[in-house]
């Protein structure tokens, strides 16, 4: 199965071991917003949860996957937040996004 295809199976289980599980240990996201780094111990696995539960996220699609790297996009609204548009870029090393 594809990364991505795991990946959304798990946000959609709300499964967050499953969901951490493809993301290497040394993953990091920077936020364009406001510069804040996140990585995986950024947040509790109950945190991760909550956000799973609440998020609404629509018309969520895969760009382009190969053995190197994926681009998704996808539209999500969470409590407190506005909805807007999001766009993504993963780097893959060792089968895991970095």
């Amino acid at each position: 199965m594809a990364l991505y295809s795991k990946m959304t199976e798990a946000w959609e289980n709300h499964d967050v071991e499953a969901y951490w599980a493809c993301f290497h240990p040394d993953w990091e996201m920077t936020w364009h917003s406001t510069g804040k780094v996140t990585n995986l111990s950024s947040m509790s696995a109950e945190q991760m949860k909550a956000i799973m539960e609440n998020a609404d996220i629509k018309n969520r699609r895969c760009i382009y996957e190969n053995d190197d790297i994926l681009g998704a996009a996808f539209a999500c609204r969470l409590p407190k937040w506005n909805q807007g548009r999001h766009a993504a870029c993963f780097v893959k090393k060792r089968r895991a996004f970095i």
